[in-house]
């Protein structure tokens, strides 16, 4: 259904609306107003004929014999007091012939009718309304009921309805009037209040076609008071908020991308560039000499695994950041910290590696992710680490989550350095910079830990070692209180 183009404003429904509902009002008010004064004006006419009519019965019911046609003479002065008052009186014998008039003779007068006649002689009262050639009329009908208690005939008295249709116009009128006064009056306060009403949304409506990508510093000044106008601000407010915040966001996701795909199109170049020159040595030459090709071909396969590491790397950070799902399942914290000593101490012999873990609550992860998160810490520490210096793994319980850590007492990393450790291809101007590692390990370590609902934390200072510890949300069982031993 099209609606028509002026209902498109909220202004305008809202105005046809309450004129609608104050139309509906003032005229349900006026009819009943009218049809009250209406009643209230029959009312006091019918019993206003009714005292005018009682001389006249009282004296007919003195009659000994059935109503004669010369009551006319014998009531004359009660017959004429009541046509000086506008009244038109008829008497009608027990037979309903009329036997008496003041107003006209009796040949042309009309018997009653019989419907009326019988319920006249039956001592009923009856009023009705007619319309005659001299316009609307009251008529008032009694029964005449002599002083033995037995009805003679009928009384019929007439008055014009201009004591109730005179009123009842003028009020017709005034309501009209009345009503639309109240209307043309209606229509400018409406427009004031709604449009003083409406005000504040004009605000919003301004401020949201300012809003765009580059645009959400803009906000509107909420209203006081807690109506549902200052909700719809308030709410406003908040969606800027959080869209603002969700475009930085992006933005930030965005520079992270690019720097990512940038980072990483070096790291893969470079190891590629390794292998190119590899394959050019032995083109120049080298594979003539078996053990010049051996320590080509050697070092050319140590770079591809170094490759093929950092392929594998960036495909876990892929999949985390995809929301790959997680294989939880019971884990055997003690048992995978002594695996993970055990691996060290066969990749460093040098190394002191030394394990602490206490009764621990149940922790469901996933062992493999786990593994690997222990594996990477494993091998930064052993990277930064001096033969005969300290390594020790060790786990415990913080508020409600499981903490698994590892130390080390290598030559630790400088305060401003701290906030860029598990950033992705970030090394510090430090021996890290030359390592063999891929750049990622402490970034997947920390996608890790997120994917689980957790995080990763790190706490160091140059020559005094480093810390990284690696919290889980344990399920369920008592809740420890035993405070993280980091040796």
């Amino acid at each position: 259904m099209n609606v028509p183009q002026y209902l498109h404003s909220l202004r305008a429904r809202l105005a046809l609306g309450l004129l609608l509902v104050l139309t509906l009002l003032l005229l349900v008010y006026g009819l009943l107003a009218y049809a009250e004064l209406k009643a209230d004006l029959m009312e006091i006419a019918e019993a206003k004929l009714r005292v005018q009519a009682e001389p006249l019965l009282e004296y007919c019911a003195g009659l000994r014999s059935p109503l004669r046609e010369d009551l006319y003479s014998s009531a004359a002065e009660l017959m004429q007091e009541l046509e000086a008052q506008g009244l038109e009186v008829r008497l009608y014998n027990q037979n309903g012939q009329p036997s008496a008039n003041n107003s006209q003779s009796l040949e042309d007068a009309i018997p009653l009718q019989p419907s009326l006649l019988s319920a006249v002689m039956k001592g009923k009262s009856l009023s009705q309304i007619r319309t005659g050639t001299a316009g609307r009329e009251l008529v008032y009908l009694s029964p005449v009921i002599n002083s033995s208690g037995l009805v003679q005939g009928a009384l019929e008295v007439r008055a014009s309805m201009s004591s109730v249709d005179v009123p009842l116009a003028r009020t017709r009128l005034l309501l009209f009037a009345g009503g639309l006064a109240v209307l043309l009056a209606a229509v400018g306060l409406i427009y004031l209040v709604i449009r003083y009403a409406l005000r504040p949304l004009t605000n919003l409506a301004a401020t949201a076609r300012g809003v765009t990508g580059n645009r959400l510093t803009g906000r509107v000044a909420v209203p006081p008071g807690g109506d549902e106008v200052t909700e719809l601000f308030v709410a406003f407010n908040s969606m800027l908020d959080q869209l603002e915040s969700a475009f930085a966001a992006q933005r930030r996701a965005t520079d992270q991308v690019r720097q990512f795909a940038a980072d990483a199109s070096h790291e893969l170049r470079s190891h590629l560039t390794v292998v190119t020159g590899y394959l050019d040595v032995l083109k120049r030459g080298a594979a003539a000499e078996p053990r010049e090709q051996s320590r080509v071909l050697t070092a050319a396969r140590t770079e591809l695994d170094r490759l093929s590491r950092l392929v594998d790397d960036l495909l876990t950070l892929a999949r985390l950041g995809a929301g790959a799902p997680l294989h939880r399942q019971a884990l055997d914290v003690p048992g995978m910290l002594s695996d993970a000593a055990q691996r060290a101490k066969l990749l460093a012999p040098q190394r002191r590696v030394t394990v602490q873990c206490p009764t621990l609550p149940p922790l469901r992860a996933d062992p493999d992710k786990m593994r690997q998160v222990l594996n990477n810490l494993v091998d930064n520490a052993l990277r930064h680490t001096a033969s005969g210096e300290n390594i020790t793994l060790g786990a415990g319980v913080r508020n409600e989550s499981v903490c698994l850590w590892v130390h080390n007492t290598g030559e630790g990393i400088a305060a401003e350095h701290l906030n860029h450790v598990f950033e992705r291809f970030w090394r510090a101007d430090t021996s890290r910079s030359c390592s063999k590692g891929s750049g990622l390990g402490l970034a997947i370590v920390a996608a890790i830990a997120e994917a689980h609902g957790g995080n990763v934390e790190v706490s160091s200072a140059p020559g005094s070692g480093t810390t990284f510890t690696v919290c889980l949300p344990f399920d369920g069982g008592e809740v420890f209180e035993e405070k993280l031993s980091k040796g």
